[in-house]
């Protein structure tokens, strides 16, 4: 909510008074923008579904890359193929995995930011949503590589004199 500062009103009849009154309509709208800055942050609650599905993605990633190196000669010899087409199908399997499990990975870290972040650092937020809620439904909304481009354009603009609405 941002007030609409009116400046005809400071019109008077000397140019001290006139001034005077435009200086402390200044101060007046700089003072509501911090407080506008200083909003308050809300922790999500972590639940379940909200841990364990990503925490599983980056378990099964990790545990299929090293089970597929280690056993890359014994594998490619029962498959018969070669080593080096083994390889192009792990690399590939990866690049699949990465691209499936990146946006739930990433909406995770997001929830574990806002989560157990320090609220002076939350709390500099200027506008609303705040950044990181920004991030989120700008992910969610846009897919993985816009939603990080519109997040990171909102981060480089969160500070004054810039703030208020601002929805993705």
């Amino acid at each position: 909510m941002s007030t609409i500062f009116n400046y005809n009103q400071t019109v008077s009849e000397s140019k001290e008074e006139s001034m005077s009154k435009a200086i402390e309509l200044m101060l007046l709208e700089i003072e509501n923008k911090q407080k506008m800055c200083k909003s308050s942050s809300v922790r999500p609650k972590l639940n379940f579904k909200n841990f364990v599905l990503p925490f599983l993605l980056i378990l099964v990633c990790i545990f299929s890359f090293i089970t597929l190196l280690y056993k890359c000669e014994e594998i490619s010899a029962f498959l018969q193929i070669s080593n080096l087409f083994y390889n192009i199908l792990v690399v590939s399997f990866f690049i699949l995995l990465i691209v499936f499990t990146a946006k739930p990975v990433l909406l995770w870290l997001i929830l574990l930011y806002q989560k157990f972040a320090p609220l002076k650092i939350r709390k500099q937020c200027c506008f609303e949503p705040c950044c990181s809620e920004y991030m989120k439904i700008s992910i969610k909304k846009y897919g993985l590589i816009k939603g990080i481009n519109n997040g990171i354009n909102r981060l480089s603009r969160c500070h004054f004199p810039n703030g208020g609405i601002d929805e993705p």
